[in-house]
């Protein structure tokens, strides 16, 4: 029940950041100009593509088994 919780309030807090991210997008855009919100929302891009290919890479902490050869 825990590995749920923490996975819930994980895809949640995904999903603030992302709603956050783009409304700051927005307020730069504004003030700023279009640009400043596309290298917003590019850098917000890299940094998720970042932080999903940590995610997908196996730890180096696990070891794998020994051939018994």
């Amino acid at each position: 029940m825990r590995k749920l919780s923490r996975k819930a309030l994980l895809l949640c807090g995904i999903y603030a950041a992302v709603l956050v991210a783009m409304v700051i997008a927005g307020f730069l855009a504004a003030a700023v100009g279009i640009w400043a919100a596309i290298l917003w929302g590019i850098g917000i891009f890299i940094g998720l593509a970042l932080v999903a290919r940590g995610r997908l890479r196996p730890s180096a902490n696990l070891q794998q088994p020994r051939d018994p050869r």
